[in-house]
């Protein structure tokens, strides 16, 4: 019995189909599929003589899944015949599940630098989850900067600072991108520097 690799990433309320992979199937007449999350079943489908090596099953995954083990169990059920129940699970495959809202980061920024002068840039953006799973970072220009990042609950901040100095006179692009999961989100403006 196999549970088929989960994908890296699931977003929450996303229908996600899970293959359980079964072999050594005699008598299949007494023969179950069931899916476990944790301990507990979330479905069960007898095997019937016809059927496939794989049986599937449809869950929507929630944001207390994440984290959570999933694995498969078949069931010979030959109490009927005198015998037992025979029971063989597979290794158990953790789900992580995310939620990356629509919306862009907020990004706080000066439109106009002096050079020479030194100021704060503050990017954040809420409603995320895991939010201490997310990468952030700023960007000015094609330059990574130095930046702080605090995780909250369903939000992240990341705080940086831009100085502006004379070789850099003109207008420059400033970036915060925030990903998680499959997805990323970024929000830019332009910044002059001047003298």
């Amino acid at each position: 019995m196999e549970l088929a690799p989960l994908p890296l990433w699931q977003l929450v309320g996303e229908e996600l189909n899970l293959s359980c992979l079964v072999s050594g199937r005699a008598p299949r007449d007494h023969l179950s599929v069931v899916l476990l999350r944790g301990e507990e079943e979330l479905g069960r489908q007898p095997m019937g003589k016809g059927e496939p090596d794989e049986v599937m099953f449809t869950v929507q995954p929630r944001r207390e899944d994440h984290g959570t083990n999933f694995s498969c169990r078949w069931e010979l059920d030959l109490r009927s015949q005198g015998l037992e129940l025979f029971q063989n699970t597979s290794a158990p495959r953790k789900l992580q599940t995310y939620v990356l809202p629509s919306t862009d980061p907020q990004l706080e920024a000066p439109l106009v630098v002096e050079v020479g002068s030194r100021w704060p840039v503050k990017g954040t953006l809420d409603g995320l989850f895991p939010a201490w799973d997310a990468e952030v970072y700023v960007v000015l220009g094609d330059k990574r900067l130095e930046t702080i990042i605090t995780y909250h609950e369903y939000s992240v901040l990341a705080e940086a600072w831009i100085e502006g100095n004379e070789e850099e006179e003109g207008t420059h692009s400033l970036k915060c991108s925030v990903s998680l999961g499959n997805e990323i989100r970024k929000t830019r403006e332009s910044v002059i520097f001047y003298s």
